[in-house]
């Protein structure tokens, strides 16, 4: 509802009858497009109430506006702007719109953010062929909702509900330590882990605290466009170092850092991103070796480390970190579904310290109802069955998606099977047009969620195949099989 006593400004020293005010003012509304044809309107006592005139004068004033054709006044059910209104001669102010709109621009000048990647929309009823997702089919979201509305009933509902730590719920805090140092090997307790909305958030946390203008970050010579953005926003030297089948090539940092001062590295050791490739437990050693003499961190951004198919994870190399070089981010948002917004990160105190004073200015405190619901996942063994049904289903669809690809789409692409993750990094033959690509399979049905730049830049693209059941997977192929053979054509 407008705020009417505002909208209707109600001057009693003035010599315009007060009937005539409200007349004007809501022909005022009407013009600026703030009032829309067909909407209602309040009741003439409840305008009176709303702007403190006697009823009378709302009448005459709804009566007048009825006469005049702004109004229409439709027994039994209420008071609404005509559907056909009369012309408007309202006189806009210098550059003002006649109608209303919201101003597409400031009149001040704005901070262009340095973009590294583009969010685009699909049509609900498309199948996505992702960068990879989990398929939120999969996940207990009933056994979450169950906890969430048993805590809000229980005797802890105020608390959990009031304002708290700012680094996350204490409970959840513990239990989840406990998880990582089960899980991972992680030597930490709660005073070392805080929950943030994401993984992504505690990246753009950590790389505002530690970088300045100029400061050297080391990334992938194909990396998360995400982070390269945020690096980037931050003042941040980008320097890429090469990957290749063991991840990132820890000789070429060696090399980097004899020449030039370092202050961080950011990696995706499980599974690179977006080449899917794990770095070996000789690199991670390595690069830790190198951290401590160069003094420079190691941000350690381990989202898909619980979905591998031909063999276990290789530990962290936060595991082995005794000098506090390593900090390591994980999410809830890759093992149950992107919209629980639920990520973590593991580092000394003295760092978390300062990153609790930076959260405040940017997200007070996360979702403590949630973030005690998940706990309770944790210690029921519900995170567990998750995940164990879940890689079973993805191992299947990862196979299967291989298999369809192949057979379908060999002579256009390329791939290796991935050990493990949620999509197929995927190089088409440079011979291929893929301009129009995106559009010609959404024209099929098949949404292309995936980030364009890299598209572009690599001829390559991750294909998600978790999220997709069985009949969705083979769809998808078979169309983007149709799409790849039109560019051909289109190509030659």
């Amino acid at each position: 509802m407008l705020p009417w006593k505002t909208v209707i400004e109600i001057r009693r020293d003035s010599k315009t009858p007060l009937f005539i005010q409200i007349t004007k003012a809501i022909i005022r509304e009407i013009s600026y497009g703030r009032l829309k044809a067909g909407q209602a309107l309040p009741g003439s006592r409840s305008l009176s109430e709303l702007i403190g005139v006697n009823r009378k004068t709302s009448i005459i004033a709804y009566e007048e506006l009825m006469a005049q054709g702004w109004i229409e006044i439709l027994p039994s059910k209420g008071t609404f702007v005509a559907k056909d209104l009369p012309v408007v001669t309202y006189h806009a102010l210098n550059g003002e719109s006649k109608h209303a709109a919201y101003p597409e621009k400031t009149c001040f000048p704005v901070k262009p953010w340095v973009a590294a990647t583009t969010v685009y929309q699909r049509h609900a009823s498309m199948i996505a062929l992702d960068d990879g997702s989990p398929d939120t089919r999969l996940a207990p979201l009933d056994i979450i909702w169950r906890n969430c509305r048993s805590l809000t009933r229980g005797p802890f509902k105020n608390k959990l509900l009031a304002y708290g730590d700012l680094q996350g719920d204490p409970r959840f805090r513990e239990v989840l330590a406990e998880y990582l140092s089960n899980t991972r090997g992680l030597a930490c307790q709660k005073e070392h882990v805080m929950i943030t909305r994401g993984s992504i958030m505690a990246l753009h946390l950590v790389l505002n605290q530690i970088v300045n203008p100029g400061d050297v970050v080391l990334v992938g010579e194909t990396n998360y466009p995400a982070a390269n953005s945020i690096i980037l926003n931050c003042g941040g030297s980008l320097q890429t170092i090469p990957v290749d089948e063991n991840g990132i090539s820890t000789h070429h940092v060696e090399e980097v850092c004899k020449k030039i001062k370092v202050t961080a590295i950011y990696i995706t050791p499980h599974h690179h991103f977006p080449t899917t490739v794990t770095l070996s437990a000789e690199r991670r050693l390595h690069l830790l070796e190198l951290s401590q003499k160069h003094q420079f961190a190691i941000l350690e951004d381990d989202y898909d480390y619980d979905f591998h198919y031909a063999s276990g994870p290789i530990l962290p190399l936060a595991s082995f970190d005794r000098q506090g070089s390593v900090i390591y981010m994980g999410s809830f948002s890759k093992l149950l579904a992107p919209g629980i917004r639920i990520g973590y990160l593991v580092a000394p105190q003295n760092l978390i310290q300062a990153l609790n004073q930076a959260r405040r200015h940017l997200d007070r405190q996360g979702d403590f109802v949630l973030e005690r619901a998940l706990s309770q996942l944790i210690l029921d063994g519900d995170l567990q069955r998750h995940l164990k049904k879940s890689l079973k289903a993805y191992r299947i669809r990862r196979n299967l998606f291989c298999q369809t690809l192949k057979k379908r789409c060999l002579e256009f692409v390329n791939f290796n099977p991935p050990e493990g993750g949620m999509a197929i990094w995927t190089k088409f033959n440079s011979s291929l047009d893929l301009k129009n690509l995106s559009e010609n399979l959404a024209s099929k049905g098949v949404y292309l969620d995936v980030d364009r730049e890299i598209l572009r830049q690599h001829h390559a693209t991750r294909l998600g195949f978790a999220s997709l059941n069985e009949t969705e997977i083979v769809t998808a192929v078979e169309i983007l099989g149709d799409c790849l053979e039109r560019a051909s054509l289109e190509t030659h």
